[in-house]
């Protein structure tokens, strides 16, 4: 079974391939604005390496977000162009679980990705053995309100720690488990195509796939368009 992943919700886009549950490649681009500028040629470069057509991939996956508006349709839409071109099953998962099945250590893993506005996309999970429970589902949360809902030990994963933390109370820091800098240099603090094939693969065992008129990014804020509309007012952390 082969499965093609794409992931392009945040700052770190990534396209992966598997066979078998096993990894066959994966290549990464740090530059969010061009993700649709290098995504389909990073899928051509991972099937010509392996010596395949796109008709030969038998689920393709995407994540759902939450993260970047634009960013997270690039991955989305491609996906649900190949898998309906192809007839093909899809495999989607929020970012929020690949940054906490991404993660190295087990424990109460709370990732944080930067939501902007002073607001972080949030969820907890409880990692054992490599199993992941959900704590708490995705959700939005003001960085001023970061302390309620993190009242114990916790590995902060995502790239809005980097972004917020000169904002955060030192009662809040002392909750706040980090892996060293050279770890993160890894890309800890991106969702990853990679961690989502390796999702992808157990679930397509079983056929808990979607069609691709079923897959739905995960828009838990409105577009900043839309909540400059309605007028939304943001607070300063200073």
């Amino acid at each position: 079974m082969y499965i093609l992943a794409a992931e392009t919700s945040t700052k770190r886009g990534s396209v992966a391939l598997s066979q078998d549950g096993t990894l066959l490649g994966e290549v990464e681009n740090l530059v969010q604005k061009s993700h649709s500028e290098v995504l389909h040629s990073f899928i051509d470069q991972l099937l010509r390496k392996n010596n395949l057509k796109i008709s030969d991939i038998d689920i393709f996956a995407s994540s759902t977000g939450p993260g970047s508006f634009t960013g997270l349709r690039i991955a989305g839409n491609a996906m649900k162009t190949f898998a309906f071109i192809m007839n093909k099953p899809m495999v989607a998962i929020d970012s929020l679980t690949l940054l906490a099945a991404g993660f190295p250590e087990d424990g109460i893993i709370t990732p944080w990705i930067n939501a902007y506005k002073n607001m972080v996309y949030f969820a907890r999970f409880e990692k054992k053995n490599g199993e992941l429970k959900v704590l708490e589902a995705p959700s939005a949360k003001r960085v001023q309100d970061l302390e309620l809902h993190l009242d114990q030990k916790s590995w902060i994963v995502g790239d809005g720690y980097e972004v917020y933390h000169q904002y955060l109370s030192e009662k809040l820091k002392k909750n706040c488990l980090r892996l060293s800098t050279e770890a993160l240099a890894s890309g800890y603090d991106y969702p990853k195509a990679s961690t989502l094939v390796s999702l992808a693969f157990p679930l397509a065992k079983k056929d808990q796939t979607i069609d691709w008129k079923s897959y739905k990014p995960l828009y838990i804020r409105a577009s900043e368009a839309e909540e400059n509309k309605s007028g939304v007012i943001f607070s300063s952390l200073k």
